[in-house]
């Protein structure tokens, strides 16, 4: 009897501890907090990092902003699968070096799909790539940063979540590309851009053109005309100041980009007008003074079938992104060289007309000689082996069917090709950030322009 009370006693005390914890509140886990993404203005977590969206862009193709020769460049393998590229400017502010992964890394969701992202982080002043993964920022120095994914192509409406985990914590934002394009910086023709003790670029005119020559054609120069028949040039000529207390590389100053129906992108290289307008000098090779100006040209070689439509602009300077909204009706204008000579011919003809027989042969002659122009080609910044072989064989006549080459990348990453027949050495050439052709001039120790060499050769 008494061991049965006890049983009783036992099962009343497991039953009302059972009643107890169905009756108490069950705690679900907090989730993590996810904080806002602030991707519209400079932003710092103290004595962590400090960072800036610089660009957000859809794109098949991504590459350095100030790509040059033999740069890294991406290309989207399905067209329905473009690139989304994020620019970060990321700024150390820890006592010891970080990853850029370690400082900021970013996660791209599509209707709820994550998509893979690579890291890429710009060197050279914006000219070249190299892989980010294990990239390591010094303390308090900061670098530009591209997160690229390959996603399904987006609407300008169609919502694109930034999920980014720094110093521990998430953070996210939902954006679309419209809302992001409507906060860019815009230009329009006339602006200037100053960056105080670095430089000062305005823009002064845009337009198509089939050439571009100096204003002054009457002295042996260069000119530029498309590759190929069915292109033409869209140019930006602008004025470039120097700023600093010492010499600007102007190869280094700016760059372009024009996109046609947010999917034909097209980048260029540029040139400066020489200070005595007779020719135009290569800015591979060339500094702007101290507080000098000068007037440089932004060549974009386009199809001519896309002459007539709207496009957008791109203009990289001092690491921010400028842009331009080409109207469909821009003017296309005749090269100023050919408007020279028609010009010049207008005038022989009607000297003709009171001239004596002997007056019009030597007339005849002097028009010849001075008609005449040279066919010194450049080439661009993304050519393939076969293209370098070409144009040493237009500017220099060289065939490489009878003569050997080599090339390969010199230490500050230009291209050298060694060219030889047999045991005598021909030339050694230099390709320079916009496809100038350079020969090295054995009696000058240094590299000039191809066509100017005397003694190029062993």
């Amino acid at each position: 009897m008494k061991n049965v009370m006890k049983l009783v006693l036992i099962l009343g005390i497991f039953l009302v501890a059972a009643c107890s914890e169905e009756a108490a509140p069950v705690e679900e886990a907090a989730e993590p907090e996810v904080l806002n993404f602030e991707w519209s203005s400079e932003q710092e977590i103290p004595q962590q990092l400090a960072y800036e969206v610089k660009n957000l862009v859809q794109t098949a193709v991504v590459s350095a902003p100030n790509s040059q020769f033999l740069s890294t460049i991406f290309e989207a393998e399905d067209p329905e699968m473009p690139f989304i590229d994020l620019v970060v400017e990321v700024k150390n502010l820890k006592q010891d070096k970080q990853l850029v992964t370690e400082l900021l890394d970013i996660r791209f969701l599509v209707n709820e799909q994550e998509y893979p992202v690579f890291v890429q982080v710009e060197k050279r002043n914006g000219s070249q790539f190299e892989d980010g993964e294990y990239k390591s920022v010094e303390p308090l120095t900061s670098t530009i940063v591209h997160y690229i994914a390959s996603v399904p192509t987006l609407q300008p409406e169609d919502e694109l979540v930034i999920q980014a985990t720094m110093n521990e914590e998430v953070y996210e934002t939902t954006l679309s590309l419209k809302e992001f394009e409507a906060s860019r910086k815009n230009i329009t023709l006339g602006d200037e851009l100053e960056v105080p003790q670095y430089a000062k670029l305005a823009l002064k005119d845009i337009y198509y053109t089939d050439g571009l020559y100096p204003p002054d054609t009457s002295w042996f120069h260069t000119y530029y005309t498309p590759e190929s028949e069915n292109n033409t040039y869209l140019i930006l000529e602008m004025l470039v100041e120097n700023l600093k207390s010492s010499d600007l590389a102007s190869d280094t100053i700016v760059a372009a980009k024009v996109t046609y129906e947010r999917y034909y992108e097209y980048t260029g290289s540029s040139t400066l007008l020489g200070e005595d307008e007779t020719d135009f000098d290569d800015t591979s090779i060339t500094s702007i003074p101290s507080l000098n100006e000068r007037k440089l040209f932004y060549l974009l070689e386009v199809p001519k079938e896309l002459v007539g439509k709207e496009a957008v602009v791109s203009i990289w300077f001092n690491n921010d992104y400028h842009y331009l909204a080409l109207p469909g009706n821009l003017e296309m204008r005749e090269p100023k060289a050919l408007n020279q000579v028609a010009q010049q011919e207008a005038e022989e003809e009607q000297a003709e007309q009171s001239a004596s027989p002997s007056e019009n042969t030597s007339q005849e002659e002097a028009s010849e000689s001075t008609s005449s122009e040279p066919t010194i080609r450049k080439g661009h910044n993304a050519m393939t082996e076969q293209e370098v072989l070409d144009l040493i064989s237009h500017n220099e006549g060289i065939d490489f069917s009878t003569h050997t080459y080599e090339m390969y990348l010199n230490s500050d990453d230009y291209l050298i090709i060694e060219v030889g027949q047999g045991e005598m050495a021909v030339g050694t050439y230099k390709i320079d950030s916009d496809g100038t052709l350079l020969q090295f001039d054995v009696s000058t120790g240094s590299y000039h322009p191809a066509q100017d060499v005397e003694y190029g050769g062993s």
